[in-house]
């Protein structure tokens, strides 16, 4: 067995559930990026210029817009009108960017994006962007469950001044309780500061870990 491997120690009430909300947030990050990774992969088959318009898939127009007519191959076969009023079904009441809409309108008609297949790659968006929202859903209800968790924790309000809310969640469920941890949790498992080169000073985002849980383990403020 490698020496260095460490066994997971089941930590108690709040720090325990803050591990295994930790744990899924970040399994719920991850798919969240995967699902992202997936619509700009379809997107750019059918309609590839779209990203000259748009460079987030957050935007109320963009999903209004992926929802109702994503491909260049079926916005040039409508008026800019049509299509303006097409992607404002998808989200009535929501102010939504006509400009960048007779942009994207303008593009499609010298669009490369694939013209066959197309009925089956809406359906694909479809999908993904039905799941999507549903793990976007499950990372703020996580998020919050985080918060709920540092509320019963002592050292919380300390740390989340140093490192913020999600950052302080991550750090103590990760440490568990750094009363507890102390010395010996900090000499098995190091923070990873990398060496500074040419006596440049360390990462601000590793001091800041290194220092909140230095402070944290020994403060009366964390007690």
């Amino acid at each position: 067995m490698n020496a260095k491997a460490r066994t997971t120690r089941l930590q108690q009430g709040a720090y325990e559930d803050l591990r295994q909300y930790a744990a899924l947030y970040d399994q719920t990050n991850r798919s969240i990026r995967r699902e992202r990774q997936l619509l700009w992969v379809l997107v750019g088959q059918v309609f590839p210029e779209l990203f000259q318009a748009f460079c987030s898939l957050e935007g109320e127009t963009f999903q209004a817009l992926l929802r109702t007519c994503a491909s260049a191959a079926a916005i040039r076969q409508v008026t800019v009108d049509a299509l303006v009023s097409q992607v404002r079904s998808a989200y009535p009441g929501k102010k939504l960017g006509v400009k960048k809409l007779r942009q994207i309108h303008e593009l499609s008609a010298t669009s490369i994006g694939v013209t066959e297949g197309i009925s089956a790659i809406h359906v694909a968006i479809q999908a993904h962007l039905n799941f999507l929202q549903v793990l976007l859903q499950q990372a703020d209800y996580l998020t919050r469950a985080m918060s709920n968790c540092l509320g019963r924790l002592p050292e919380a309000p300390y740390l989340r001044s140093i490192l913020g809310e999600v950052s302080t969640a991550m750090l103590l469920a990760e440490v568990g309780d750094p009363l507890h941890s102390g010395s010996s949790w900090r000499e098995s498992n190091p923070l990873p500061i990398p060496p500074a080169r040419n006596n440049a000073a360390a990462p601000p985002c590793h001091a800041k870990v290194a220092h909140a849980y230095a402070l944290c383990s020994t403060s009366p403020a964390c007690a």
